[in-house]
């Protein structure tokens, strides 16, 4: 058989070749409302209180013999931080993306930001978290008890 018609007779096998069997990713919503308020850290001494509202939205991934690969997490908070001495409070917002591959863990997005007056979107938890078995690397802001946040809730 020449060459010529072996390629198209490839060709048209390969048209006619049933599909690899994949399972469609997986999705469920999680929703839980703002519960009680709890002491998260201080400015100045003054303790701040979080309160958050959030929904995760969980996403599996599977191979073609149905075992899951990857697991993604988007995760939204919505809520305030308060400054219980001066009732200060200012209303939070966050997203945060976590995604467990294999044996590789990531976090990423917003974390947590509000706005503040004359100042815009202030990020207040900030950045990328990695870790394998052998490595973890954390980039960004983790200190979500900035000047900024603390000019915003002190006593006017």
């Amino acid at each position: 058989m020449c060459r010529r018609a072996v390629i198209p007779a490839a060709v048209a096998a390969l048209a006619f070749a049933a599909p690899a069997a994949a399972t469609a990713p997986q999705t469920d919503v999680f929703t839980r409302p703002a519960g009680e308020a709890g002491v998260t850290g201080d400015c100045d001494g003054a303790p701040i209180a979080a309160r958050f509202g959030v929904t995760i939205r969980r996403t599996l991934f599977f191979e073609a013999i149905g075992q899951v690969v990857r697991v993604r997490r988007r995760i939204a908070l919505d809520g305030t931080l308060t400054n219980l001495d001066a009732g200060t409070t200012v209303a939070v917002r966050g997203m945060r993306v976590l995604a467990e591959t294999g044996g590789e863990f990531r976090a990423t997005g917003s974390g947590v930001h509000f706005v503040g007056p004359g100042l815009g979107t202030v990020a207040i938890e900030a950045g990328i978290e990695r870790e394998t078995a052998d490595h973890y690397l954390e980039h960004g802001r983790r200190n979500p008890f900035t000047d900024k946040l603390c000019a915003t809730l002190a006593p006017s």
